[in-house]
């Protein structure tokens, strides 16, 4: 193991604390809960998620960060067929041909395999226990969304500061840690948005949504949740914020299992989830914001966008040329 701390390597067999600096290790390597993870690979996937310590993220998003970032080296497997099948060729050169098709049938054995290999990757509840185990240990995950934060405006901010930045859109989302999400990383500004939770959250900021929804009839509702039943049925929910929203047009940018079935960066993501009902921000913040930007510009669902770029994929590898 990895020392974060010092450049210590540490055997597990010498256990859990560094002999070099006393930094005490979180994760056991071989333990089965942690499965293979180590604080080295836990710290790059922070790193990762919070854009090397500039970005505010979600349990969520460190998930699919350290998803992603699981991989499985084929080289071992294609050098072990390599040599298999140089084995048989000399046995066939031989004249030893039974030999040699065995050979050959083993190597093939070991390329399969070896091309149809997946990394082990934990699955989202065990991931999520083991970023508690993390924080109970006494190390602080600074940018982490641990829970939501907003629940009162800014000190000392007048509301004209608040809202400054222009209202072009209203956007809900299922979750109330993807307000904190958005907002504490300014796409909130970026995209001239006021960001609302089903749940109401903020509660601060329902009042101006009302009076700006009863000011700009035409302002673009959209909704974003998750790819789960809940997710599904978000736009029901809407009455119960007692919003102005009756006979607007209300663009649903939320996901669909579908939608992360075609989506190839989500393929590693909690793959015991076969039904593929995953949380809208198990996708990292930069494809997220950008998925969104596009979205509000080009009018369009999620799903159609991601359609529309699946389209334009295969068009492009039927145009491919390698000669």
């Amino acid at each position: 193991m990895k020392c974060p701390k010092c450049p210590h390597n540490q055997p597990v067999k010498s256990g859990m604390k560094c002999a070099s600096c006393g930094y005490r290790f979180s994760f056991n390597p071989q333990d089965v809960q942690s499965q293979g993870l180590t604080d080295g690979r836990f710290l790059a996937a922070v790193r990762a998620a919070s854009q090397n310590d500039t970005a505010f993220f979600t349990r969520n998003q460190l998930y699919g960060t350290y998803c992603r970032r699981q991989k499985v080296s084929k080289v071992p497997g294609i050098l072990v067929g390599t040599l298999f099948f140089i084995f048989g060729a000399v046995a066939i050169a031989s004249n030893n041909i039974p030999a040699g098709a065995l050979t050959w049938f083993i190597s093939a054995i070991i390329f399969l395999a070896t091309l149809l290999s997946r990394p082990s990757i934990l699955p989202r509840d065990r991931f999520m226990r083991l970023i508690e185990r993390w924080m109970n240990d006494g190390k602080p995950l600074d940018k982490l969304i641990v829970s939501p934060s907003l629940r009162s405006p800014p000190p000392q901010s007048p509301e004209s500061d608040l809202y400054d930045y222009g209202i072009q859109r209203l956007l809900i989302v299922q979750r109330d840690e993807l307000v904190d999400l958005f907002v504490l990383n300014n796409l909130h500004a970026e995209q001239s948005m006021l960001v609302l939770s089903i749940n109401g959250y903020p509660n601060y900021l329902l009042g101006h949504a009302k009076r700006v929804l009863e000011e700009q009839p035409d302002l673009p509702v959209h909704l974003l949740h998750d790819a789960d039943a809940l997710g599904q049925t978000m736009q029901s929910q809407l009455p119960k914020l007692g919003l102005p929203l009756q006979g607007r047009k209300i663009i649903d940018l939320g996901f669909s299992p579908d939608d992360f079935n075609r989506l190839k960066r989500a393929k590693q993501i909690d793959p015991t989830n076969r039904k593929r009902t995953l949380p809208a921000d198990v996708l990292a913040l930069p494809f997220l914001s950008t998925g969104l930007a596009a979205c509000f510009a080009s009018e369009m669902t999620m799903s159609a966008l991601l359609e529309e770029h699946a389209r334009e994929q295969a068009v492009a590898s039927s145009n491919s040329s390698f000669g």
